[in-house]
């Protein structure tokens, strides 16, 4: 009866083919969603950042120089701030320059308003996206 009892303990104990295919299985599904949401997280938070400083750069170009431009080369400016990293040709950004401003006590500062609808590249990450994500941006200059 003892010898038995040695046999099945021992191949109880040495029997572990398999596991690493289950702890692979189990581990994989998380690992791979958290790689694609940093990644998609951080194209979003570039995006964000380039969105802010076209809209500055466009808010500047309203009070440098010595006569105002017009709102089609405020968007111009603000479009071609926002490349190589955002597409502003896709139909999906409005711009929006306000040259006479007033806010809090501030009078004549100059109003940039900037909307992007930002393509996804894995929106499984991005919980109630259809596919995109929109990013609004705004800067005000005196």
């Amino acid at each position: 009866m003892l010898g038995t009892n040695k046999i099945i303990k021992s191949r109880c104990s040495l029997d572990e083919r398999g596991v690493a295919m289950v702890e692979t299985a189990i581990t994989l599904p998380l690992f791979v969603l958290i790689l694609f949401g940093l990644i998609q997280w951080g194209m979003i938070l570039a995006g964000e950042l380039t969105l802010r400083n076209a809209a500055a750069v466009a808010a500047r170009s309203m009070i440098v120089g010595s006569t105002p431009p017009t709102s089609t080369q405020v968007e111009a400016t603000a479009k071609a701030a926002m490349r190589p990293l955002l597409d502003p040709d896709n139909n999906t950004t409005s711009v929006v320059s306000d040259p006479d401003y007033t806010s809090g006590g501030l009078s004549g500062a100059k109003r940039v308003q900037i909307s992007h609808s930002y393509p996804l590249l894995f929106s499984f990450v991005v919980p109630g996206s259809a596919g995109t994500f929109t990013m609004n941006a705004e800067a005000v200059m005196k």
